[in-house]
C-alpha cells in the first residue's frame, strides 16, 4: 500500500464512524475535520459567465482570453470578491486561479506570441502583490488562506519558451511553485505539450514539489463522440466515450492518468454534462480499477453530487455571481442556484474522502440511457455543434466496490450511481435527465441498495420516489438518525420509517425534506443527507 493510498483511508476510517459506540447519540453525524483530498472551487465559470453586462459576458464566452481578463484582485477579493462563496466549506476547497492571474491585462491568447504560463502573478491585475516573482505568489497564497480557503492553486500552462530546454524550465517552475506554498497545478491541455512531457514533469515533481498536486487531463472536446469544432478525431456519432476516436481517448486518457495524482474528466456541453462525465466516469473506473498500480484520483468537475457518490474529487466552477448565458441560451439546471450541493458534497467526503482509481471493481448496468439538446448559439463556443440535436448517453446504473442499485420506475428512469467506501460508508445518488424542449426531468423511481455495514453512514443524494436499504445484521434494538449534510444537527426519523426484519424503507418526502431542509430560500439544490443507524 502506497503511503498515499494509507493516508486516504486512515483519513477516511478516522471520520466515518462519529458517535456509533457511544452510550447516547450524536448531535451532529459530520464531524468538524475538513475533507484531506484535494476538490477546488475554480474561477473559470465566473469569469466566463459573472459579467453584469451582457456583451461584456458574450465575449468572455466566447473568447477565452476574454475571460482570462476579467481574473483580477478587485473581482477576486473585493468587498463581494468572488472568494466570499462557499464560506461552510472554504477549508475543504482550494481557490484555483483560473486562465488568466498571470497574463497582462488585454492579453489576446496564445496567438499573441506571450509566455502561456510561467508562475508568475501578473502585477496589474493584483496591484497589492508587491516584490519579485515568489514574494507575490507567496503573498497571494496567504491571501487566500487567510480567508479560510485550504490553500491556493493555479491553471498551469508551462510550456517553454522557444529555445529553453524542456527539463530545467520544469524544474525551475515547479519550485517556484512549491516554495510559495501553491498546493495544486491544473494542467493545460496535454495537446500543448504533449503526453511525453507531461509524464516528465509529474516525474520532475517528485524532487522539486513533493506536496504539489498535478492535474491532468485528456484534449477532447465537450462531447463524447459527437462533432466537435476544429478536431479531425474520427467520430461515430454514438455519444459514447468509449467508441471516441474509434476508443483511442479512453486509451489516452489512461495513459495521461496513470502517471497524474488527479485526473479531470475534461470539459462538458453544460447542459448534457451528466451523461457526458458519468459515461468518462464509468469507462474511467471500469479500465482503471483492473490495474492496482493506478493511484489517482478522478475529478469530476462540477457534478458534485455525483463525483460524492462515486468517490471522486470536485472540480466546482460554479458561482452564485454567475449570470444567464449570453444570446437567449438555456441553462436548464441553473447550477448558479445550486451551492447547497457543493456543500452537501463536500461534507460527506469529511465522512468518505476520494480514493484512487486503482483500489476498487467497478460494474456497469448495460443498459444506457441517453439525454438530448439542440444546443443554441448562446449555449455553447462549439461552432459545429450549433443548431444540431446532439445526444449523450451513459450507464443506467453504476456501482463502485458494491453490487448494482435495484431500480424500478414507471416511466423514465433517473441515472442511479453508488459507491461502497473502504472505511463501510455507503453513498447513492440519482441524477436527473435532460431533453430537449422538456428541460431537466426528475424521473424519481424506487431503489434498493445493498448495505454490508449497517451501523455505517449511509449519503442520499438526489430525488428518489422511496430508498430501500437492504441491512446486513442491523441490531435488534435501533434509532436512525438523519441530517442535511449542508445543517449541523441530525433529527430522529426512525418513526418515519418503513422496517421490517433487515430491511428499511425511505420515503422520498423524507428524503427531500430532510435533505433540503437547510437549503437558503433561493437555493434549488437537490436533497442531499446522511442516515446512520444507532443501538438504542
Amino acid at each position: 500500500m502506497s503511503l498515499r493510498r494509507r493516508d486516504l483511508l486512515a483519513a477516511g476510517a478516522a471520520l466515518a464512524l462519529p458517535g456509533c459506540r457511544g452510550v447516547g447519540l450524536p448531535r451532529s453525524l459530520v464531524p468538524d475535520s475538513p475533507c484531506p483530498t484535494p476538490s477546488y472551487w475554480s474561477t473559470w465559470g465566473v469569469q466566463r459567465l459573472g459579467d453584469a453586462d451582457p456583451i461584456g459576458r458574450r465575449e468572455a464566452f466566447a473568447r477565452p482570453a476574454a475571460a482570462a481578463g476579467r481574473l483580477t484582485e478587485a473581482n477576486l477579493f473585493g468587498p463581494e470578491g468572488w472568494s466570499q462563496a462557499f464560506k461552510p466549506v472554504h477549508a475543504d476547497l482550494i481557490l484555483l486561479l483560473d486562465l488568466g492571474w498571470n497574463q497582462a491585462p488585454g492579453w489576446g491568447g496564445i496567438a499573441d506570441g506571450s509566455r502561456p504560463g510561467a508562475m508568475e502573478i501578473n502585477e496589474a491585475k493584483f496591484p497589492s502583490l508587491k516584490g519579485a516573482a515568489g514574494q507575490k505568489l507567496s503573498k497571494l497564497t496567504e491571501m487566500v488562506q487567510l480567508l479560510g480557503w485550504k490553500g491556493l492553486g493555479v491553471h498551469a500552462a508551462v510550456q517553454p519558451p522557444p529555445g529553453v530546454a524542456t527539463e530545467p524550465y520544469f524544474r525551475s517552475q515547479l519550485r517556484a511553485g512549491h516554495q510559495s506554498g501553491v498546493l495544486y497545478w491544473k494542467m493545460a491541455s496535454p495537446g500543448r505539450i504533449g503526453i511525453r512531457a507531461l509524464a516528465e514533469l509529474s516525474e520532475f515533481a517528485g524532487g522539486e514539489a513533493p506536496n504539489l498536486v498535478l492535474e491532468n487531463s485528456f484534449s477532447g472536446g465537450p462531447l463524447n463522440d459527437q462533432v466537435n469544432a476544429g478536431q479531425t478525431l474520427s467520430m461515430s456519432g454514438s455519444g459514447r466515450f468509449r467508441t471516441w476516436d474509434q476508443g483511442r481517448m479512453l486509451d489516452d486518457a489512461l495513459e495521461i492518468a496513470s502517471f497524474s495524482r488527479v485526473f479531470r474528466t475534461g470539459e462538458a456541453t453544460p447542459q448534457l454534462s451528466i451523461p457526458s462525465t458519468l459515461d468518462r466516469v464509468a469507462d474511467l473506473l471500469l479500465r482503471g480499477g483492473a490495474a492496482r498500480g493506478n493511484d489517482f484520483l478522478l475529478n469530476c468537475g462540477d457534478e458534485a453530487y455525483l463525483a460524492a457518490a462515486l468517490g471522486c474529487t470536485v472540480g466546482v466552477m460554479r458561482h452564485p455571481a454567475m449570470k444567464p448565458p449570453p444570446g437567449g441560451g438555456d441553462d436548464p439546471r441553473l447550477l448558479r442556484y445550486r451551492i447547497s450541493e457543493v456543500v452537501r458534497a463536500l461534507r460527506w467526503q469529511r465522512i468518505a474522502p476520494p480514493w484512487p482509481v486503482g483500489y476498487s471493481r467497478t460494474d456497469l448496468d448495460i443498459a444506457r440511457l441517453e439525454d438530448d439538446w439542440r444546443l443554441g448559439a448562446g449555449e455553447t463556443p462549439d461552432m459545429g455543434a450549433i443548431g444540431m440535436l446532439v445526444r449523450q448517453s451513459a450507464p443506467s446504473r453504476v456501482a463502485r466496490n458494491t453490487t448494482l442499485a435495484a431500480v424500478s420506475s414507471d416511466g423514465i428512469a433517473p441515472y442511479i450511481v453508488s459507491s461502497h467506501h473502504p472505511n463501510g460508508a455507503v453513498a447513492v445518488a440519482a441524477l436527473p435527465r435532460v431533453f430537449a424542449g422538456r428541460g431537466v426531468v426528475y424521473a424519481e423511481a424506487d431503489v434498493t441498495l445493498q448495505v454490508e455495514y449497517p451501523m455505517r453512514p449511509v449519503a442520499v443524494f438526489g430525488r428518489f420516489k422511496s430508498l430501500t436499504l437492504d441491512l446486513v445484521g442491523p441490531p435488534p434494538e435501533f434509532k436512525v438518525l438523519a441530517q442535511d449534510l449542508a445543517s449541523g444537527e441530525a433529527v430522529d426519523i426512525t418513526a418515519r420509517l418503513s422496517i421490517a426484519g433487515s430491511t428499511m424503507v425511505i420515503p422520498g418526502d423524507v428524503i427531500s425534506r430532510v435533505g433540503q431542509s437547510a437549503s437558503p430560500r433561493d437555493d434549488q439544490s437537490d436533497p442531499g443527507l446522511v442516515i446512520q443507524i444507532f443501538r438504542e
